[in-house]
């Protein structure tokens, strides 16, 4: 019986396409790294293959033993513009043919086969190397089960282990399976109504193109029938299917991290290069089959369309269907215009004519959900068909209104709408008629609202994606809305179908629709009560920096998940404070997330938020500037030692001088670090020493 490990580069396509000349350098020194490594443990390299080497050994204990040298070695350099170069390693027995210098047969295809599973700088063991180690393994080395895994054209799946030791990378994500496919698309909550056609020419243009733009205006319901036509897709996809959701987010810098982060992604680690994300993005999907679902791309369009091009140009095997209201304009995309529902016309039409007609469907399924035995008939055709015509067959619009069936009569719906919409179409002729519609749909419902629920609803504008009742019971909240009125208040937007339930079952969130909180935060904006937006600043500002000190205890995971949910708002918080220089508030909490950032992986985006915090040009006390700084040393010091070393110097006399003992030790141990990275190990054991004295 024979050991044979494999090795080769992830995602060596891409290195090769953007640093050839380093590309070559470094597979010299890995080639030389390799055979030593091997030569040390009694094997020999039998063949190369591309970046790859194909190795015999006598022994699993001998595959492993060179697996783990070659890792270390690999983990100690960096190569030129790659920094580490990312190998991926399998390991099995069993008994193959020679034929020359060469082996053949099942064993072979089997080692082949689980490279597909492995990341770079992971070392996969099959079952039959696993029980031939499991007796002996390699000093500090230990296995790890992983599962039982498909492998491409083989017809016996594959128990893996992974051969873990201290001195080289563990943590990975998922294995690359193919077993199901893997997405995070949410459960639908309601049914879907109508749309067949538009349903399956989506399906039928994502064949031949890989960019499926779904265009529109707000309401007409672009984010289901994307996700419709993605569920049913799922088989199609061996990578899986994801679900991206931009609405949220306002800055274009996050977009790539953002789709990255949704896909799993690596981010930087604290040994790892500082790469962009969109070249992480491409390296992580490099050879993948999946489709990737863009949601709400018109806020961020120039942003969205650079990344789309990248990901098309250099990735062949993905596909986007993405939503916004205006296309992305890149070549190769294909536009799917989606159009209201077809309404009806003819005062004198059947019942059967009128049911034909997806949006008198639609609202007799939603109205049912308001009165359980709902239905079209000859008392309530007249009605329903007023309402489908004056709402011009929004999706949005017609929910809205079916949802009032639980204060009001059909017939007062109707009579309401058509005043409504002629009175307020008259005055906005600049605005298409069909966007009109739905804003008028939203004064509607607006105007049906108490005083106290409208005041809420506007407030409630000022959360960037979701939030909980006890954000919103703490900014919403004041001598005009009570505190303990904001439960029910909620509760009653919700059933009014202008707030929603978080997609995500049981955790207690909240969120307004794009176009509802688009209109909601014109409507608080045009208040002049900057109040809200001061107060969520300020809760935002205490979050983080409790969350600062829990990360740091043993509910670290809780917290940054938390910080994780609330990364919107939190980004919002910090927009807005820096916009009205709320200098303290500001960077006290970049100061206060550097750790959440440095953790997740964050770097750039924390460097850029804490750059944007000290240039306000407003005194804060020398405390709270000195952690900032040391926290921009921190953030920094992987892209630039030397500007790290600055930053940690003012931080430290800035902590001297406002006589903060844990903030002088926390600015050591910062130069501490910058003098390793420097290779001034003397300097780096006297920084640390007095750092360590201090705390």
């Amino acid at each position: 019986m024979h050991t044979f490990l494999f090795t080769d580069i992830a995602g060596s396509s891409r290195l090769w396409e953007r640093v050839p000349d380093a590309m070559g350098r470094a597979l010299t020194e890995h080639d030389a790294l390799i055979a030593n490594a091997v030569q040390n443990s009694h094997g020999r390299v039998f063949k190369s293959v591309g970046d790859g080497a194909c190795c015999i050994f006598p022994s699993a204990l001998d595959a492993a033993t060179a697996a783990i040298e070659i890792q270390r070695g690999l983990a100690q350099k960096d190569f030129d513009e790659i920094g580490k170069l990312p190998v991926r390693m399998t390991i099995h027995c069993g008994e193959a043919v020679e034929r020359g210098d060469d082996f053949f047969g099942p064993t072979l295809n089997r080692v082949a086969r689980m490279q597909d599973l492995a990341h770079g700088g992971q070392i996969l063991l099959s079952l039959a190397a696993y029980t031939a180690l499991s007796a002996r393994v390699p000093p500090e080395a230990s296995l790890l089960d992983l599962g039982v895994f498909p492998l491409r054209d083989l017809g016996r799946p594959e128990h893996v282990h992974q051969l873990v030791h201290p001195l080289i990378p563990s943590a990975f994500p998922p294995l690359r399976s193919k077993s199901i496919t893997r997405n995070n698309l949410p459960a639908e909550t309601t049914s879907f109504v109508g749309r067949s056609r538009d349903v399956n020419q989506l399906k039928a243009t994502l064949k031949v193109s890989r960019l499926v733009t779904v265009i529109g205006l707000g309401g007409s319901g672009k984010t289901r029938i994307t996700l419709r036509v993605a569920r049913s897709l799922l088989p199609d996809f061996a990578d899986g299917v994801w679900f991206v959701e931009l609405g949220a987010i306002t800055d274009p810098a996050l977009v790539a991290q953002t789709l990255a982060e949704t896909l799993g992604v690596e981010s930087e680690g604290v040994f790892s290069s500082t790469d962009p994300w969109l070249e992480r993005l491409v390296d992580h999907v490099e050879r993948k089959s999946l489709l990737i679902v863009l949601d709400n791309c018109e806020h961020l369009i120039e942003k969205c369309a650079e990344v789309c091009h990248e990901l098309l140009r250099q990735v062949p095997s993905v596909r986007i269907l993405a939503s916004s209201r205006e296309p992305l304009s890149i070549d190769g995309e294909s536009l799917h215009r989606l159009e209201p529902l077809p309404y009806p016309s003819d005062p004198e039409a059947s019942i059967n004519t009128l049911s034909s007609f997806d949006s008198v469907s639609l609202f007799v399924e939603r109205a049912r959900a308001q009165q359980p035995g709902f239905q079209l008939s000859a008392g309530t055709a007249v009605s329903v068909m007023t309402i489908c015509c004056a709402l011009e067959g929004i999706p949005l619009a017609l929910e809205l209104a079916a949802a009032r069936l639980g204060a009001f009569t059909l017939e007062a719906i109707a009579a309401r709408v058509n005043n409504t919409l002629s009175l307020l179409s008259s005055n906005n002729r600049s605005k298409q008629l069909r966007h009109r519609s739905i804003r008028d749909m939203l004064n509607w419902s607006e105007e049906l609202l108490n005083a106290q629920e409208r005041l809420l609803f506007h407030r409630l504008s000022v959360f960037k994606g979701e939030f909980t009742l006890d954000a919103a019971e703490a900014i919403c909240s004041d001598s005009q809305v009570k505190l303990d009125s904001i439960s029910d208040l909620l509760e009653q937007l919700v059933r009014k179908s202008l707030v929603r339930i978080s997609r995500k079952q049981g955790d207690g969130r909240y969120m307004l629709h794009a176009s509802v909180r688009e209109y909601s935060e014109e409507k608080l904006i045009a208040s002049k009560d900057d109040s809200v937006a001061l107060r969520h600043c300020e809760h935002f500002v205490k979050l983080v920096e409790h969350a600062e000190v829990e990360l740091r205890g043993k509910e670290q995971t809780w917290w940054l998940d938390a910080l994780d949910a609330e990364i919107g708002n939190i980004r919002s918080a910090l927009e807005w404070g820096i916009l009205n220089e709320e200098a303290d508030r500001v960077v006290r909490a970049t100061g206060a997330l550097w750790y959440f950032w440095f953790i997740r992986g964050h770097l750039s985006e924390g460097r850029r938020w804490l750059e944007r915090a000290l240039a306000i040009n407003k005194d804060v006390t020398a405390s709270v500037k000195g952690k900032a700084l040391a926290a921009s040393g921190m953030l920094t010091l992987l892209e630039n030692p030397e500007k790290s070393r600055a930053f940690h110097e003012r931080a430290l006399e800035l902590a001297r001088l406002s006589g903060n003992r844990w903030q002088e030790a926390m600015a050591l141990f910062g130069l501490g670090w910058q003098a390793l990275y420097a290779n001034d190990l003397p300097r780096m054991q006297m920084l640390l020493t007095e750092s360590r004295m201090l705390w």
